[in-house]
């Protein structure tokens, strides 16, 4: 039985045509906000931080610092729902010393996994597990 409606085709059968599919942006990674050439630096990180309740005081307990135009004012873009992204940097010698203790820590708590059984660990005193294709 078809799905079409007055030989209409239907939009999941729409959205799954390939020829009509956009190029594919994986969950989790998004569409990375780019920083205006103006506004770049040597030797600076910039990230866009939404203004969301408490993000905005971590970046800058993090060491992040406004991007400012030539007036002063900082930079800012729509997010939506009445939200602003901010545009924040920090020099890139500290954005590496943090990227790197990230990988370590993620590092560490995959070493320290314990085998749950066939292709599941979980790391050392949680319940859950990870499933690992090898």
């Amino acid at each position: 039985m078809s799905n079409k409606r007055n030989g209409a085709t239907s939009r999941e059968e729409a959205a799954h045509t390939p020829k009509n599919r956009p190029e594919r942006v994986r969950l989790g990674q998004g569409s990375k906000m780019s920083v205006p050439a103006c506004y770049k630096r040597e030797g600076y990180h910039q990230y866009w931080f939404i203004d969301r309740p408490g993000d905005i005081e971590a970046a800058v307990a993090a060491w992040y610092e406004f991007v400012k135009d030539d007036s002063g004012k900082k930079i800012t873009s729509p997010a939506g729902n009445g939200n602003l992204h901010y545009l924040m940097e920090i020099d890139q010698k500290t954005y590496d010393e943090d990227m790197l203790a990230q990988q370590e820590l993620i590092t560490d708590t995959t070493r320290k996994a314990v085998k749950v059984k066939a292709n599941e660990y979980s790391p050392e005193g949680h319940d859950a597990a990870i499933t690992r294709d090898i």
